[in-house]
């Protein structure tokens, strides 16, 4: 039932939200600890409609997912994209830790935490893979989203003047 695979865009979309809404003015008020890094928290990105476009292109994969595992009736591709944005959630608190202050998406990802640890275990349940696997294709398809962000951290500023949404 398709309604089932729904919840990971949704909650995705609640999230990114939250991120979409704090990073710019979040960057810019931490632009020492951000800019300092080899690899700035969220891109360096310090206007909103730049960050849109990667959200809008990670809900276009999620969506994608969710459509395939509910028509071709199977649960493991999302059960593995369910454990890496859970590991993404997780990261926000390491951020927090990291940075000992508020960091944008940590307020979605503890609320949505529990329910997808919950969901997680369900799912583990109904499938029933080996440990083995779990590691593997969590650790392969977390490899692959990650070098998708970096990827669009580094072309959305770019995209986003060639869409003529930055005069």
């Amino acid at each position: 039932m398709l309604s089932n695979y729904l919840w990971l865009p949704i909650l995705f979309v609640i999230h990114d939200f939250e991120e979409i809404i704090t990073v710019p003015k979040w960057v810019m008020t931490h632009k020492e600890q951000v800019f300092s890094k080899k690899r700035p928290l969220f891109g360096g990105v310090t206007d909103g409609s730049v960050l849109a476009i990667g959200v809008v292109e990670e809900l276009l994969i999620l969506v994608g997912v969710s459509l395939y595992s509910s028509y071709a009736g199977t649960n493991s591709l999302y059960f593995y994209v369910m454990i890496v944005y859970t590991l993404h959630l997780v990261a926000h608190l390491v951020f927090c830790l990291q940075y000992h202050t508020y960091v944008p998406g940590v307020v979605t990802a503890v609320m949505q935490l529990p329910f997808l640890f919950v969901s997680i275990h369900q799912l583990f349940l109904a499938i029933e893979p080996t440990l083995f696997s779990v590691f593997c294709n969590s650790f392969l398809l977390f490899c692959l989203l990650l070098l998708n962000v970096l990827v669009l951290h580094k072309t959305m500023d770019k995209l986003a003047r060639r869409l003529f949404l930055i005069l």
